[in-house]
């Protein structure tokens, strides 16, 4: 279970967005089970959690001053996975991943630590994702692996490598 943040702060979803995959571009029931995190608070969340996709990305791509960079760039990287950008929605999480540090660079206090960590492992989380829906196992369960070594309660980092292990049997039977 996610604590509970300050409203300034994201938050991760409970609700999935991994069912719009078996409807859009990365159609198949092979990514149905895979879930990604998208970030309350910043621009293209609406958007994001009403499966327009491209509107997200339209909305994110414009040039504004975020607070969190890291969420306006790991949103993107949902919005840009679900319509099948798969190099593109890479590096978003990647600049997602490269922000958060310095973002939390001078957070002090438990609440920010938690933050800190919880918002790393659903970044690395979803990075895993992407990289699962390009074909890099080895890197996606890297990712998912890191994510519960960060947080081992995230749900969504538990359940991301589960589905790839099951995939991963699956393949060799």
């Amino acid at each position: 279970m996610t604590t509970p943040l300050p409203s300034r702060f994201s938050r991760a979803l409970c609700r999935t967005v991994a069912a719009a995959l078996v409807g859009g571009a990365l159609a198949g029931p092979a990514h149905a089970a895979y879930h990604l995190t998208a970030f309350d608070g910043t621009v293209g969340f609406d958007e994001i959690m009403a499966a327009d996709y491209e509107g997200a990305r339209a909305a994110l791509e414009r040039p504004s001053v975020d607070l969190d960079r890291y969420a306006r760039h790991a949103n993107l990287c949902v919005s840009r996975l679900m319509t099948g950008e798969i190099d593109a929605a890479l590096g978003s999480c990647q600049r997602a991943l490269d922000a958060a540090p310095a973002e939390f660079a001078y957070s002090l206090g438990p609440t920010f630590h938690r933050k800190r960590l919880a918002v790393l492992t659903d970044l690395y989380s979803n990075r895993g994702v992407v990289k699962a829906m390009s074909g890099d196992s080895y890197g996606a369960r890297a990712d998912f692996e890191r994510a519960l070594s960060l947080d081992g309660d995230n749900a969504n980092a538990r359940r991301n490598l589960e589905h790839l292990a099951a995939r991963e049997v699956a393949r060799r039977d």
